[in-house]
């Protein structure tokens, strides 16, 4: 559900958004002694911290060998591919494959709470039409509820949700096709209702698989690192890119575009290796420098390769398992 707040200003209300901050083209270079970094975490995430819907995903993947199920109002699977997490003292890889998308039709809504009377109110016409809550078909009533009005309502300014709504095409509706209420009265306030008209949403429907990767994290760790860590020799570089090297060491060292010549070469002589992790504009690495292995970050905002692909495999074979809508 997404939220606005409204804003009262001269001849009516104006909806505020908050514009995304943004940084100039820069590259960030951060080293952490191995024995303080915290590594563990990077790498591994226990299972149960992930959501609900992910943590049945992952036991019924456990219990079954493997598990289909659809993502209901959303394209993307519940657990991207590749993603390795700590479940019943193990490690494990989850193996996400879509082998489906399901599309369906969803009507659309902005219900808006008009606010209690201070600056950041809403105003209704005077002649809209009001509808108590409790005078709503069944389905009308779904929806409102959908748009959690209480949450709404709570600190008294005019705030929004946008709402998506499956209607039977046969369902008693007051708002769906024609709209013939403008607002709704519940628990003493008013929440003004637009409808949007119909949204096509496509479900991706996704198998999903875990592989076994270690025993314990230990064991996991120590593993990776013995697979990736690489010596960054001091005597490889020059008295200028040691000085970068020390800084990233205390404090972290970064430079805007275009970066200088040293720099540059630096990134490049440890992007040439294959990272432990990498995130959408992150790069992890384990080196060892001047005798102390450490875990290092390389967060360049503008790579070239920063958009991952998608976080599923694809395949084109038939799949038997039973599908289970996420509610």
């Amino acid at each position: 559900m997404q939220r606005r707040q409204f804003l009262a200003a001269a001849g009516g209300a104006v909806a505020v958004a908050l514009a995304g901050c943004s940084r100039p083209p820069r590259v960030d270079l951060r080293l952490v002694a191995l024995p303080e970094s915290d590594i563990e975490e990077r790498l591994v995430r226990p299972a149960n911290e992930l959501s609900p819907g992910a943590q049945t995903v992952v036991r019924r993947a456990h219990e079954d060998g493997s598990y289909v199920r659809t993502s209901t109002d959303r394209n993307g699977p519940y657990i991207a591919d590749g993603r390795v997490l700590r479940h019943d003292g193990r490690v494990v890889a989850v193996r996400t494959t879509r082998i489906g998308v399901e599309r369906r039709t969803l009507e659309t809504f902005d219900v808006t709470y008009t606010g209690r009377g201070d600056n950041t109110t809403v105003a209704v016409d005077d002649d809209a039409r009001v509808v108590d809550y409790g005078d709503l078909p069944q389905v009308d009533r779904a929806m409102f509820e959908s748009a959690d009005p209480g949450s709404l309502a709570r600190d008294g300014s005019a705030m929004a949700a946008f709402v998506r709504h499956d209607y039977p095409d046969d369902a008693d509706s007051v708002f769906v096709p024609e709209q013939e209420y403008d607002a709704v009265r519940y628990d003493g306030h008013v929440f003004l209702v637009e409808y949007g008209g119909p949204r096509t949403v496509e479900n991706g429907r996704f198998r999903y698989e875990l592989e076994p990767l270690a025993p314990d994290v230990a064991t996991y760790v120590e593993r990776v690192v013995d697979e990736h860590v690489f010596t960054l020799a001091a005597s490889d570089l020059s008295e200028e890119q040691r000085e970068m090297v020390d800084t990233a060491i205390e404090e972290g060292y970064g430079e805007e575009r275009e970066l200088s010549d040293g720099f540059a070469d630096l990134i490049e002589h440890i992007s040439a290796h294959e990272p432990v992790h990498r995130s959408h504009a992150n790069r992890w690495y384990v080196l060892r420098y001047d005798g102390t292995t450490y875990w290092t970050e390389v967060d360049d905002n503008d790579r070239a390769d920063r958009t991952p692909g998608p976080p599923y495999r694809t395949t084109d074979e038939d799949e038997d398992g039973t599908t289970t809508a996420a509610r």
